[in-house]
């Protein structure tokens, strides 16, 4: 079971089979057992890697012509294809932050806050120039 759900083949397909275990059978050998529970884990996140790779390569040939299809029909593939990727990258950010779009940063360790015990001294930026001094300069320019 571990194979094929690593190879890509989704639980429910892998359930139907009459000489597997049933679907409730199954997850309660997962909840009895971490060791098979953290297997079947990392391969569901290994099939749902090779979804979005199928998905992506499938696009790459059609978009290199590798293709004997109708117009109607290509679009459909690669309309699938799409969603297929975006199911697989959506459902990989839900099990693995590796694949989060974004990124959280969390502080774990002491914080230190300070600050300069002499004031700097205050930038100027205006110079010293009187309202007249400006405009007799501009239009002496």
């Amino acid at each position: 079971m571990l194979e094929r759900v690593g190879n890509g083949e989704t639980l429910m397909s892998i359930f139907e089979d009459e000489h597997l275990p049933s679907r409730i059978a199954f997850w309660g050998w997962c909840n009895k057992d971490k060791e098979l529970d953290d297997l079947v884990f990392r391969a569901i996140r290994r099939g749902k890697l090779l979804h979005a790779d199928i998905a992506a390569t499938t696009q790459m040939r059609i978009m290199a012509g590798d293709h004997d299809d109708d117009p109607k029909t290509l679009q459909a593939k690669v309309t699938a294809a799409n969603n297929l990727g975006h199911q697989a990258l959506a459902q990989l950010s839900k099990l693995d932050n590796r694949y989060k779009d974004k990124q959280e940063i969390t502080h774990n360790g002491p914080m230190v806050i300070g600050w300069d015990v002499q004031p700097a001294e205050p930038v100027k930026l205006i110079p010293d120039v009187t309202l007249d001094e400006l405009v007799s300069e501009d239009i002496a320019n």
